[in-house]
């Protein structure tokens, strides 16, 4: 078997192990894609325990859909009795939130005799806001009870109880939560950083991008100012993914609390775990 890297995924290129698990993706998020970055962790994890996780992507937005689904239909004829772990977001399988292309992949995957797993890494949305995205919710909250009854076996994130679509007593639902994409800490590291603990700090590790990320900001602001009176001198430190953008929002709405700001931005993991400890 050969593999290739390309856009920092590991991508297979030859032929199935006869025990091997395959791990399905779809469109590549950016700037950073952590379903990616799951699936390289869990292919590290199958390889300890002498199993084997292939990754295979359908990069539909490069490809577009024909293509995307030309190569699964090709991948899929080796993949017969394989469990293939169906990785699903709604924007990894559709542009505006309408996962149309995870039903039609799904389909595939059946007619190949492929056994599907499906791992939900969206679970609820719990601000939606008009009818257009009222509807598109209706829609994906009535695709993910769609893929979970096509397939033999489902992963949810978070407790079932906490899954407004999961039908009730649906014993192919299993919660395996999902830890962090950090490397292991190191004591010696957190030992030699002991002097800034004096310092009271908050940590903010991603913030959504948009709209979404201004009501953050002030959600953010409302907790450090409540905070701060019983810690002087406060430090807010905001690192990962949208932090940039919302760097201007966070300022402007911490102003005049004191409070001492450092944003980081994106940072590689190694990184994020040096200033966490």
């Amino acid at each position: 078997m050969a593999t290739a890297s390309r856009d920092n995924a590991t991508v297979r290129t030859g032929p199935v192990f006869k025990d091997a698990y395959i791990a399905l993706l779809g469109r590549l998020d950016l700037p950073t894609d952590g379903v990616r970055d799951y699936c390289r962790q869990l292919s590290e994890a199958f390889a300890r325990r002498g199993e084997l996780l292939e990754i295979d992507e359908m990069r539909w937005e490069t490809q577009g859909w024909l293509g995307a689904m030309r190569h699964l239909w090709k991948e899929s004829k080796q993949w017969r009795g394989h469990w293939v772990l169906f990785q699903y977001t709604a924007l990894m399988w559709s542009q505006r939130g309408f996962p149309v292309g995870a039903l039609a992949s799904l389909w595939i995957l059946k007619l190949r005799g492929a056994k599907i797993c499906v791992v939900f890494h969206d679970i609820r949305y719990d601000q939606a806001r008009g009818w257009k995205q009222h509807v598109r919710v209706a829609f994906q909250y009535r695709t993910m009870r769609l893929t979970l009854r096509w397939a033999e076996r489902g992963v949810l994130t978070v407790p079932g109880g906490q899954v407004p679509w999961l039908p009730k007593n649906s014993a192919k639902a299993a919660f395996i939560p999902v830890g962090a994409n950090l490397p292991e800490t190191d004591e010696r590291a957190i030992g030699r950083g002991a002097g800034v603990r004096d310092v009271a700090t908050i940590a903010v590790f991603g913030i959504t991008e948009g709209s979404q990320g201004q009501r953050e900001a002030a959600e953010i602001s409302y907790l450090v100012r409540k905070v701060i009176t019983k810690a002087p001198g406060l430090r807010v430190v905001v690192m990962g993914r949208g932090s940039m953008e919302a760097e201007g929002a966070l300022r402007e709405a911490l102003e005049g609390s004191g409070a001492q700001v450092s944003v980081l931005g994106l940072l590689p993991a190694e990184k994020v775990r040096q200033n966490l400890a």
